[in-house]
């Protein structure tokens, strides 16, 4: 039994928010974020986002969030993977809100799913030419999960 407890200690394990895009009405995009990463999940109306114009098109606008403003960047135009109708509808969103260092940014997503603690010894590389760029590997363990990588946001946003 001590074997086997010395074993999982041993394993590099990681906790990620499990979350989908929607690619069309029959596909999403399976993506996670490390916890680590994430300071908090909320939710906002189209009516919320102040439009910036000059801004680069992955940039929906800003959020008022207690009295600072916080930047809304769509995933889908960034991955391009599918366009944002969000500002053209009435629904609610969910956004998550990735932080790194002392820089943070509201993520526009379609799904919130679960937590995963994904063994990060069984990663394979990713296969999505665009997605490559702000992800370093795919989570092969039953659904194939984009890990996502946020310094690769921050640093292709600029903000």
């Amino acid at each position: 039994m001590a074997n086997n407890q010395d074993y999982k200690s041993k394993i590099k394990t990681e906790d990620y928010l499990h979350f989908q895009l929607e690619i069309n009405s029959k596909n999403q995009l399976d993506l996670a974020v490390s916890m680590v990463h994430v300071e908090e999940v909320i939710m906002i109306k189209p009516r919320d986002i102040c439009l910036i114009p000059g801004v680069v098109k992955e940039i929906l606008g800003v959020i008022n969030q207690r009295g600072r403003l916080l930047w809304i960047l769509s995933l889908k135009d960034l991955l391009q993977v599918g366009e944002t109708d969000f500002l053209s509808s009435n629904s609610k969103r969910y956004v998550i809100i990735f932080k790194d260092e002392k820089k943070q940014l509201g993520c526009l997503v379609d799904n919130l799913k679960d937590i995963l603690t994904i063994n990060l010894e069984n990663l394979a590389p990713v296969s999505l030419p665009k997605v490559n760029n702000f992800s370093k590997y795919i989570n092969s363990q039953g659904i194939n999960t984009v890990l996502i990588d946020v310094s690769a946001i921050f640093e292709k946003i600029k903000i």
